[in-house]
């Protein structure tokens, strides 16, 4: 082999040498690339799970603080429920005790008008004494007498007999079924007029309308209620509705349908309610609406009763 030949095979070794080198470089550089992009990755992936686990933290957190102020909620609850509960339905059902109407009783009377009976209230108004009951009970047809005779109790627990006279009578408007008599005595050298018990009239008027549900005790002289002696009846029950209150019968204000008992004789008493725990004055029983199964009274509002508008 000449010297020629020698370099060209050196040449050509060094040629290969060199290929196999820039692409063991190239292949490494590469290699080196994609290592750094996969390492990249893997920290980008890395860095994404860990933001999602954070908010998976944070969301975890946030149910906990709910969870822990709803069962703080519920603990104080606990230790206040029946208070709250109790004061509530006893506002919604009040009642009217018997304690609380006792003062009232010797404020309604009984009215005879030639054997046809009724009830009324005792009234001071401006300092003359009446007897306020439904004009149908002193002006009856043919049933109709000059007077009627009315036994009441003094404050001091005398029983004495009074009259009022039927062509008497007055009223606020015509629209309601109301007759306001003035009182007499009998006895005209000591008439005791002012030692009766006129408590109704100075009741506080319920404001109206009164709610659906709203406590009733009617009070007057039914006649179930008469025997061998005269009895005061007192009925209890709700304001069930309201009729009336229009342009077309002529009065501003509803009356009641209570379902308090009432019946013949009742007419002219008076309706008890109660108004921010205090007892007021509902308006007068007047008629029984019946039914085919049951019946329901209706009662005039005080408020018509009073209504001066025609």
């Amino acid at each position: 082999m000449n010297m020629f030949s020698k370099k060209i095979k050196v040449f050509s070794l060094a040629i290969v040498i060199i290929a196999a080198s820039v692409f063991a470089i190239y292949f490494y550089v590469q290699y080196s690339s994609n290592k750094k992009i996969e390492n990249s990755k893997r920290e980008a992936e890395q860095e994404s799970f860990k933001e999602a686990l954070q908010e998976q933290q944070d969301a975890l957190d946030d149910t906990k603080q709910e969870l822990l102020k709803t069962k703080n909620e519920l603990n104080a609850l606990a230790n206040k429920p029946a208070q709250t509960i109790i004061q509530k339905e006893t506002t919604k059902s009040s009642e009217i005790t018997s304690n609380e109407i006792k003062p009232l009783l010797y404020g309604v009377v009984n009215i005879d008008c030639n054997f046809v009976f009724g009830s009324g209230s005792l009234w001071n108004l401006d300092g003359e004494y009446f007897v306020l009951t439904n004009n149908h009970v002193v002006n009856q047809g043919s049933y109709k007498g000059s007077y009627c005779s009315i036994p009441a109790f003094s404050l001091n627990g005398g029983l004495g007999t009074y009259v009022i006279y039927t062509t008497q009578g007055t009223r606020w408007n015509t629209k309601t079924d109301i007759s306001v008599l003035k009182l007499h005595s009998l006895n005209q050298s000591n008439p005791n007029i002012d030692t009766l018990d006129y408590k109704i009239g100075e009741l506080q008027k319920c404001p109206t309308p009164m709610e659906m549900g709203s406590p009733v005790v009617a009070l007057g002289y039914p006649i179930y209620g008469q025997g061998n002696s005269i009895s005061l009846i007192a009925t209890n029950g709700i304001i069930s509705g309201f009729i009336g209150g229009s342009v077309t019968d002529g009065l501003p204000y509803p009356n009641y349908i209570v379902s308090a008992k009432i019946d013949n004789g009742n007419s002219g008493g008076v309706a008890i309610s109660k108004y921010q725990n205090n007892l007021c004055l509902l308006g007068v029983p007047t008629w029984v609406s019946e039914g085919n199964f049951e019946n329901a009274g209706l009662v005039q509002n005080i408020h018509n009763v009073l209504y001066s508008g025609q």
